[in-house]
């Protein structure tokens, strides 16, 4: 067993003295003896147990002396035993079942092997009262508990026990009495200090010197709270090196610190020795420590100093030498050696270091010495030298001779290495005579100032930009000040007040000087305060004076051509204003009129035409739309959102909308979405979107065979997401010289592109800004005739799913609309707005054609709401608007305008409108409009939109044909699904109810079945909770919209 002396922790009075009468019985760690053995045996047969055992509790163990029966471990840590609780209260202790007694249930000998059940000990308690242990029996079966007989008997043990303690103790007293008294005179007088420990490494016995050492009473060393004494930096060291020491069975020597009572701190060093009892077991430890404090400090004191010198040595770049003249020896160090580039250990010899030097080096070295040797006098000169390694370099030595009685003895010096000072010497003066060339050919002048005197200087090179002959110049400095006009005087003051003040450590100014014949000459003038004297105050100032006539003149003319440019983009921009406004204005009528028209019972062949007109408005509608976005990144308007949406719902519906176009031109459709891309995301799902489709569109458009494919993939770094989209197709490819400009505006790989497939080249220009504006990356990489890939990245921050917002149902009769008023002075977007606002069961509406009609009816009568117009005769919508508020008129005002820039909106609500609507409307975006002011006004489910075509153009993006193949596959896939939805209402399967209204409006959300899908939802909600009635008469409903949408023929 290696031993491990103890960090021992806080002990009470009375434990302590416990534990000082177990160890003065001097019995711990000592083999069996049969005595002791016996009695242990003696206490098994009474009580009728298989075990007993004597165990000895110090301060953290508990350890047997002798047993009967047991083959466990002889020694267990304190919290693990059982007979700490005899010792704790100090009377005899039975558990009659440790399984089921919460003291001990939990320890290991209960819960693991040997598994003791029955469990009685009895106190070891010295004639003082110290209870040192217990008499303990084991059985590993519950019992009833010990007879009177069985328990009287293992107490009176337990007596005999002590008592063969006490005379073992005496015995051993009297045995080393003589012995002992002969070494404690010796070791009292030992100038070192001696102990002796037991096997645990607890002091046993120390001297008054090794007391001396530790600060202490001898007392107070005693035990194992010397290692609490050990320097916090070398305890564990220490402590690792004693247990290496005695496993390995050598001798421990050391050094290390203690720290003393007062703080101080000894430096110790240690020898130590382990030592067996004749029967070979661990007896302990002998040592001794000695005080080296003193030693410690003069050798670091040494390493100090000459670690100090050998730093100085390096820093300083110096190396010392001596060279004795009798025997011929030389001393080099360390900083010498690199100064030759020579190895640290290389002992040089005789006088070689001469040889590093050329001839005529050598004989300077030789001269100066021996006028040194003769005369005394120190030399210090530079030279150069070739280094061990061959390289050039530049020294400097300076020597001086020394004397003994009289006589030269030895030359010592030092050397330097000063290369660089010598090639910034020299490079000084290449500088210097490179300055002097420049100035001779540059255009700056010079100048230098006296401040004291006020005088200054100025070059050759001012007199030359006055328009004289080169020539220095003198004077005052009011003398300059005079060529200056008036009116640059205040820059000049300024800036030579802030220089010299010190609160500008530059003087830097622009101003003009009047040349000889009278013209103005305009310089940049900068300089700085070159010296000041004990106090601050300056006394000199210099700087340079440059031309710079030329480049204002520049400047003035690129202010001209800015302001130009100015007006030019204003212009532009009221260009965009006007076209958005003048074209979404007929827009408006067009496509609000046709959606009505598209909502009644018309012939298929008068829809066909309707539907028609529509997409060719809807069409027009986008290339309007793009070239606006173009405008808008080119000018820096355009916003991009940043709200929490569904990137796999996104992903879901292009992959469905492309899969069914694919499949229509026979075309294969590869995606693969990766499982850790979040299902939420914080970005502007609108223009994603947008770059999608157009992506996607043109792999569509430009492949006729093989596949298109969608590849998205993340990569994770805490909330935010890299998100790669891929977008690849086996299409007729792009030539490498187009794809460098593929992102220009207006571009196409040919213009038999254009007439085979059509488009503005509007797209990718489109789509390059925007994936910048949203942070992100896109590139392309194609070969002529075997495909394409576009390859997106976008931050996107991963985000909580947001909560779902109820979806409303209420299939009462509808509830009297809201008062509105309806400024606008178009007949067609009257009739339009007129015809919507119908359509969402607002019936009460009244019209005025202008901003002052509007004013007047808003002031005679109370509306819910005021829809306005901003572009309208006689009075704007603006005007008529703030006159509204200031009249006090608090109802709500919509903006309807055409125009779509930015500004428009903020300029509305400067005005004191609450609101905005851009032209053309739709019937979504009025709803929840109107919704967000005066309350949601439609009341049944029948009465929402059979169909939205501007909602499902912007989702298909424009793509006619995607269009049609999504139509067709709900047509046909619908009737199956409604089937399914009727079984299970039949069956009253809610759940499968409520899974399949889910599909149910997302097949009709894709293709802009309002009424199909608002059902749908109402289905997917209420199934779980409504009664069967309600959602009998929803099923019945989702049919009827469903039929009615077929019946349409969008």
């Amino acid at each position: 067993m290696t031993p491990t002396p103890s960090r021992p922790g806080a002990e009470s009075a009375s434990e302590g003295r416990r534990v000082d009468a177990l160890r003065s019985l001097a019995v711990l760690d000592t083999p069996s003896e049969a005595l002791l053995d016996g009695l242990a045996r003696a206490a098994a047969a009474a009580c009728g147990t298989p075990v007993a055992m004597i165990n000895l509790i110090d301060n953290r163990r508990q350890w047997t002396k002798a047993r009967a029966g047991w083959t466990g471990p002889l020694e267990t840590p304190m919290e693990e035993a059982i007979c700490p609780l005899v010792v704790e209260s100090g009377e005899f202790v039975e558990i009659p079942d440790t399984r089921r007694d919460a003291r001990v249930a939990d320890k290991s000998c209960v819960r693991d092997a040997p598994r003791i059940a029955f469990y009685a000990g009895a106190p070891l308690t010295t004639p003082e009262g110290h209870v040192i242990g217990a008499l303990a029996v084991i059985d590993f079966q519950p019992r009833a508990g010990l007879a009177a007989g069985e328990r009287a008997a293992l107490q009176e043990l337990a007596a005999t026990v002590v008592q063969a303690l006490l005379l073992r103790q005496a015995a051993h007293r009297s045995l080393q009495g003589s012995s002992e008294q002969m070494f404690r005179e010796l070791s009292e007088s030992c100038p070192v200090g001696i102990f002796h420990t037991d096997a645990r490494g607890q002091v046993i016995y120390g001297n008054p010197e090794a007391a001396r050492i530790f600060g202490r009473p001898l007392v107070e060393l005693m035990g194992d709270q010397w290692v609490q004494w050990l320097h916090e930096d070398d305890e564990d060291a220490m402590l690792a090196l004693w247990q290496q020491a005695a496993a390995d069975g050598t001798v421990f020597d050391h050094t290390y610190r203690v720290r003393r009572p007062d703080g101080s701190v000894v430096h110790v060093r240690g020898r130590s020795q382990a030592v067996r009892l004749p029967d070979g077991s661990p007896g302990g430890y002998v040592g001794s420590i000695e005080d080296v404090s003193e030693q410690v400090r003069s050798q670091e004191q040494m390493r100090a100093s000459n670690e100090f010198l050998a730093r100085a040595e390096q820093i300083a770049g110096v190396g010392a030498w001596r060279y004795n003249l009798v025997t011929r020896e030389i001393f080099w160090t360390s900083q010498t050696r690199r100064i030759y580039e020579l190895p640290p250990d290389y002992q040089p010899r005789g006088d070689e270091q001469a040889r590093y030097f050329d001839a005529e080096a050598q004989k300077l070295i030789r001269d100066t010495a021996m006028a040194c040797i003769e005369n005394g006098r120190p030399w210090d000169v530079q030279l150069p030298m070739t280094t061990a390694r061959g390289r050039r370099v530049w020294v400097r030595s300076v020597g001086q001779v020394e004397r003994r009685d009289g006589k030269p003895y030895a030359l010592v010096g030092a050397l330097q290495d000063v290369t660089e000072t010598q090639l910034a010497h020299a490079a000084l003066e290449r500088s210097q005579e490179r300055l002097h060339r420049a100035l001779e050919g540059s255009a700056l002048a010079l100048w230098d100032l006296d401040v004291a005197a006020e005088e200054i200087y100025l070059s050759e090179q001012w007199s030359v930009m006055l328009g004289g002959k080169p020539q220095e110049t003198f004077c005052t400095a009011q003398q300059l000040l005079e060529l200056v006009p008036a009116e640059d005087l205040p820059a000049i003051e300024l800036a030579l007040k802030d220089v010299l003040a010190g609160s500008s450590m530059r003087y830097v100014v622009q101003h003009r000087v009047r040349r000889r014949d009278g013209t103005l000459l305009w310089i940049h003038s900068e300089g700085r305060v070159a010296e000041r004297d004990g106090e601050g105050s300056p006394l000199r100032m210099v700087g340079t004076n440059r031309d710079i006539t030329q480049a204002r003149a520049a400047e003035e003319e690129l202010r001209i051509a800015r302001d130009a440019a100015d007006q030019a983009n204003k212009a532009k921009s009221q260009f965009l204003a006007t076209m958005s406004h003048e074209i979404r204005t007929p827009l408006n009528g067009i496509i609000g009129m046709t959606k009505l028209l598209l909502d009644e019972k018309l012939t298929p062949e008068v829809r066909r035409h309707a539907d028609l007109i529509d997409r060719s408005a809807q069409s027009l509608l986008a290339l309007v739309n793009d070239i606006l976005d173009v405008s808008k990144i080119e000018a820096g308007q355009m916003e991009i959102e940043r709200v929490t949406f569904d990137l796999q719902e996104l992903l879901q519906d292009l992959a469905t909308l492309y899969r069914l176009r694919a499949t229509e031109k026979s075309l294969l459709f590869r995606v693969r979405i990766d499982p850790n891309l979040p299902q939420h995301v914080v970005a502007d799902p609108t223009r994603l979107r947008q770059v999608l489709v157009n992506l996607l569109g043109n792999a569509l458009k430009f492949t006729s065979t093989g596949w298109i494919g969608l590849d998205v993939r993340a990569t994770a770094e805490e909330a935010a997401h890299v998100v790669e989209f891929t977008i690849a197709d086996t299409g007729i490819g792009i030539p490498p010289d187009v794809q460098p400009q593929l992102f220009t505006r207006f571009m196409q790989a040919d213009s038999s592109t254009s007439r085979q497939f059509g488009g503005t080249g509007l797209g990718l220009s489109i789509v390059r800004q925007l994936v910048d504006l949203m942070g992100g990356t896109v590139n392309v990489t194609s070969t002529p005739g075997k495909g394409s890939r576009f390859t997106v990245t976008i931050p996107l921050i991963a985000a909580q799913e947001p909560a779902a917002a109820s979806i409303w149902v209420d299939l009462s009769p509808a509830a009297p609309s809201a008062r509105i008023l309806l400024a606008e002075d178009n007949t067609t977007n009257q009739v339009v707005a007129f015809g919507m606002l119908r359509k969402l069961g607002y019936g009460d509406v009244s019209i005025a054609n202008d901003g002052k009609e509007a004013c007047e009816m808003a002031q005679r009568e109370t509306y819910d709401l005021i829809l306005m117009d901003c572009q309208m005769p006689e009075m704007d919508g603006y005007e008529a608007t703030r006159r509204l508020r200031e009249a006090g008129i608090t109802a709500p005002i919509v903006a309807m305008t055409a125009n779509a820039i930015k500004g428009d909106r903020e300029r509305c609500i400067e005005a004191g409108m609450n609101d905005y609507l851009t032209k053309p409307m739709d019937l979504k975006t009025l709803r929840a409009m109107l919704a967000r002011w005066i309350g949601a006004q439609p009341s049944r489910l029948a009465d929402l939109p059979l169909f939205d075509a501007s909602a499902m153009h912007s989702r298909f993006g424009g793509d006619e044909e995607l269009k049609e193949v999504a139509l067709t596959a709900f047509r046909s896939s619908t009737p199956s699904l409604l089937a399914k939805i009727r079984v299970a209402l039949e069956a009253g399967d809610r759940k499968q109810l409520s899974r399949l209204g889910h599909s149910a409006k997302g097949g009709g959300s894709m293709i802009a079945a309002e009424r199909y899908a608002g059902i749908a939802a109402a289905l997917e909600e209420r199934a779980e909770s409504a009664p069967m009635e309600e959602l009998q008469r929803l099923v019945e409903e989702l049919q009827v919209a469903f039929d009615l949408f077929v019946a349409m023929a969008v």
